[in-house]
């Protein structure tokens, strides 16, 4: 079972509910966040539907899909996502977006760190995988503060992994309070 709701420091990671709307569409129409990734900017219906979908999978039988909004436990206002899909038994890809306003303040490396416990401790993965464009220096140091370490390049992404292995040697799993 999935808490839906983890809090860190000055972050919590909770589990998306209907009025996140217009914070997660600026970030899904955003053109300094849509540079990093192909399937972005997206309309608002096409943000609506996916905001859509991932509360929906709060309930699925076999949910596939962890998304939580990131919250600024100070403001209490949503600074960007952090989330995981099940690619495999055993394996996920994980993700986050922080509101270009929000850049630079450490709140992606928090977010990460909280969903990777969630990943390794709750939801049972053994390896999570990422990626980013090699512009993107910011998503780069997020994975490497992680524990991430990077398993292949081309002439336009790098890849990362971390394996829960990895991550017990002495990461936040149990700094946390999050057991695994």
């Amino acid at each position: 079972m999935i808490k839906s709701r983890i809090d860190i420091e000055r972050i919590q990671i909770r589990e998306h509910v209907e009025s996140d709307l217009a914070a997660y569409h600026e970030w899904q129409s955003d053109p300094a966040i849509a540079s990093f990734v192909s399937w972005l900017p997206k309309t608002f219906a096409e943000s609506e539907a996916d905001l859509r979908d991932a509360i929906a999978q709060q309930h699925a039988k076999q949910r596939s899909k962890y998304f939580f909004a990131v919250v600024d436990m100070c403001s209490n206002e949503i600074v960007g996502e952090v989330g995981f899909t099940v690619i495999k038994e055993g394996v996920g890809d994980c993700g986050w977006f922080i509101l270009k306003r929000f850049w630079g303040r450490g709140f992606a490396t928090q977010a990460a760190q909280l969903m990777i416990a969630v990943a390794f401790a709750q939801a049972g993965l053994q390896r999570l995988e990422a990626s980013c464009v090699h512009q993107n220096i910011a998503s780069k140091r997020v994975m490497e503060k992680c524990g991430f370490r990077c398993v292949a390049q081309d002439e336009k992404r790098l890849r990362y992994a971390l394996s829960k292995d990895w991550w017990n040697q002495g990461h936040l799993l149990n700094s946390i309070g999050v057991r695994g």
